[in-house]
């Protein structure tokens, strides 16, 4: 009985001891001031939430939008992380994407350019709602 005991209080005191916060990662979380403030220079917007059946007879959810740099500087790579929450609001799902290719034309100051994320498998207990979508990296040319 007590083989048992002790590693199930063990395993409950380890999940009870982990942090339940909705913390979403950010560019300024682990960047210097100068990158924080271009950081914000980078938007994203108009997304869009679609579903269709793949050639497998899979559901395949994509997620769209729009990067656009409102800054002053080009940008060369932009990555985003998409949260997928379920009914409680609680991150069930944290996916990390480039916006577009390393070897795309860079992104100069006030385009924008579109971007999309399919995914095949999302958790079952995904609340079904359109995902946060946040820049969380990104690079742009040095002058």
């Amino acid at each position: 009985m007590l083989l048992v005991l002790v590693p199930v209080l063990i395993g409950a005191v380890v999940f009870w001891s982990q942090p339940r916060s909705n913390r979403r990662p950010s560019a300024s979380a682990t960047s210097s001031p100068a990158k924080q403030a271009q950081a914000s220079q980078i938007r994203v917007q108009n997304i869009t939430m679609s579903q269709a059946e793949s050639f497998l007879d899979q559901q395949v959810t994509t997620i769209s939008g729009e990067v656009v740099n409102v800054g002053q500087r080009p940008v060369t790579a932009v990555i985003l992380t998409i949260e997928f929450a379920d009914q409680f609001g609680q991150v069930i799902l944290r996916e990390t994407r480039p916006a577009f290719s390393p070897s795309a034309l860079q992104l100069a100051p006030g385009q924008q350019r579109s971007f999309d994320a399919a995914f095949e498998r999302l958790p079952n207990d995904w609340n079904v709602q359109p995902p946060p979508v946040q820049v969380t990296d990104f690079q742009t040319l040095d002058k």
